[in-house]
């Protein structure tokens, strides 16, 4: 994460007066690097983009992800398809890696069908590939170039997969004027992946003017779509007054249509927004519900809050060991607040042997973390 892009966050914090907890989330979505995702394409195909996800779509559960990936494991394909779907809707990405899904040895019927022809013929396995290139790069050596030929034909998602290459300077050299040019192209089409991150490069002025007005236009078209990201990133605009008049009821329904989808980082903000009573009736369970949904999923402010929460007892039975549990999920994490919290424990022995050593360690390790975040 560069210098520029904390900096910018922090612009926000003090121009706008956030709350603290609003520029950890503002911050953390830049520390992700999510990015957006393209729809499923045919190869060749002209095609209307049609919204993939349903407004009245299940929550998807982390259950449901676990026996998805056993079967996908066992051959089927349409398992695999539905990973490929989910992960595009970046969503439980942090499961869907290519060792915990065994990606490489994915195998159906028919020749055609092996995982190499599949990533340079469906741009969503094609996404999958890119987006974890350093792990498995060596495997899929002409991504970019499949990439480039699909786009210049004009498929909006090979177009947005370009895009992200670009952007994310994953294959390719880091280019955001590459990566606006492709992302353009594919918005025009109506492409919703493509929509949200023109919305992001507006956001943070990257190779664009910073321009809010602009950015939450893009995002509100994505999210209009269904697009979990966008709706979060529609309700932390809302959430903070940038680019559109804030408005915290606004704020927390689009959190909501995120959450509602599974999206780990919408959760998050569902739960805080409950547990502060922010515009929506103060609710410790349904605040632990929402953080627990996350927490489940790896998001470590979700998991630091938890700890919170068990460490105060609001709502649950106060529980040391629990607490620090969740405090050391998301300090192992690098999550600086939690780490001073577990070096407390440690030192006074709370929800855990007393050690000072430990202590010490755990300390050093925040104010490594901090100034990381700050200076690299």
């Amino acid at each position: 994460m560069d210098h520029c892009k904390i900096m910018n966050c922090f612009k926000f914090y003090f121009k706008r007066k956030l709350s603290v907890f609003s520029l950890v989330f503002l911050v953390s979505f830049l520390c992700t690097n999510i990015g957006f995702t393209a729809l499923h394409n045919q190869d060749g195909q002209e095609q209307k983009f049609e919204n993939p996800i349903s407004p009245k779509q299940k929550l998807l559960t982390l259950d449901s992800v676990k026996v998805l990936i056993l079967k996908a494991k066992a051959g089927d394909i349409h398992a695999q398809d539905e990973l490929m779907e989910i992960f595009y809707r970046g969503l439980y990405r942090i499961f869907l890696t290519p060792e915990t899904i065994d990606f490489i040895s994915w195998k159906s019927q028919g020749p055609e069908n092996n995982i190499q022809n599949r990533c340079f013929s469906n741009d969503i396995y094609a996404f999958f590939a890119i987006y974890h290139f350093e792990k498995i790069g060596t495997q899929f050596t002409r991504l970019f170039e499949t990439a480039k030929e699909r786009a210049e034909r004009g498929i909006a998602a090979a177009q947005n997969n370009l895009g992200f290459m670009y952007a994310e300077g994953r294959i390719v050299k880091q280019d955001y004027k590459e990566a606006f040019k492709y992302y353009k192209l594919a918005a025009d089409q109506g492409l919703s992946p493509a929509l949200g991150n023109l919305g992001n490069l507006y956001l943070f002025g990257r190779t664009v003017k910073q321009d809010y007005k602009e950015a939450f236009k893009y995002f509100k078209l994505a999210a209009d779509q269904g697009e979990a990201i966008a709706q979060s990133y529609v309700g932390l605009l809302y959430l903070a007054g940038l680019g559109v008049k804030q408005n915290h009821k606004e704020a927390f329904k689009y959190y909501m249509l995120a959450a509602d989808q599974g999206y780990d980082i919408a959760q998050s903000h569902v739960g805080a927004m409950y547990l502060k009573g922010t515009d929506v009736k103060q609710d410790y369970k349904e605040a632990f519900k929402y953080f627990k949904l996350a927490a489940d999923q790896g998001w470590a402010i979700a998991q630091y809050e938890l700890g919170e929460i068990y460490l105060k007892g609001t709502g649950v039975k106060q529980d040391y060991k629990e607490a620090f549990k969740y405090f050391k999920l998301a300090a192992d994490q690098g999550y600086a607040i939690a780490q001073y919290k577990i070096s407390n424990m440690y030192a006074e022995g709370i929800g855990v042997d007393k050690s000072y050593l430990k202590a010490i360690y755990w300390i050093i390790k925040d104010y490594i973390g901090r100034a990381n975040a700050i200076f690299q």
